[in-house]
């Protein structure tokens, strides 16, 4: 038996299981229906590998999935899963959704935390928006606080890191780029940063609307 977590409305306990049949990559979630009194088994999902970690959003809609792998998997409570999303170099060890269930933190062992974007009706649900590094090891719990402002993170150092989100907002970010670069981004570097975060081609467009066009730009 792995992970066991309750659904926010408290009407569902979800229990990992992994290992099935001595299989090392065989694994499901069990459903249990509480009614107050008693738990009603009811159909279990399939994972598909072997469960680190989970974690449900406030709406109950999507659970997270951390495997022992580093992958990262979406399954809806009623629907079919995502692909697995390769997130870390070794187990994703914890997870953890903002208040409003636009961003998930996923923690690995490779020391990691990374900051995804979550769209339920995009082509892809799950965009990494950024990799945090714990330098100190391993990442092993994250919690995020009511006011969803940032992320807290511990692992194999005894201190307890805060992510603010000025650290991981894409709007932070961009930012702090325009005031290191001053200038837009060359055609390369926009295929590579459109790409990596759209997962398809688009046609060039200029990165900071106040900067001068390419033409009269200088690289510094």
């Amino acid at each position: 038996m792995g992970r066991l977590v309750w659904s926010n409305a408290g009407d569902t306990l979800l229990v990992a299981l992994n290992h099935l049949d001595d299989d090392l990559n065989s694994s499901e979630i069990l459903r249990f229906k509480f009614d107050g009194q008693a738990l009603t088994e009811i159909d279990p999902l399939p994972a598909g590998a072997p469960i680190y970690s989970m974690q449900l959003p406030l709406d109950d809609r999507s659970l997270a999935i951390g495997t022992a792998g580093g992958a990262v998997i979406l399954v809806p409570l009623a629907g079919p899963q995502t692909h697995p999303i390769a997130a870390h170099d070794g187990a994703v060890t914890s997870l953890s959704w903002t208040p409003d269930g636009t961003r998930l933190f996923s923690g690995g062992a490779d020391g990691s935390v990374k900051v995804w974007d979550y769209d339920p009706d995009g082509k892809n649900k799950l965009t990494l928006a950024i990799t945090l590094r714990h330098d100190t090891g391993s990442v092993y719990a994250s919690v995020v606080p009511p006011d969803g402002a940032g992320v807290y993170t511990a692992g194999d150092s005894p201190r307890v890191f805060y992510w603010p989100k000025t650290r991981y907002s894409i709007g932070a970010i961009l930012d702090r780029a325009k005031k290191m670069i001053n200038r837009n981004m060359f055609g390369p570097e926009w295929v590579r940063y459109a790409e990596s975060n759209l997962g398809e081609p688009r046609a060039y467009e200029k990165t900071f609307g106040d900067l001068p066009d390419l033409s009269q730009s200088q690289p510094r």
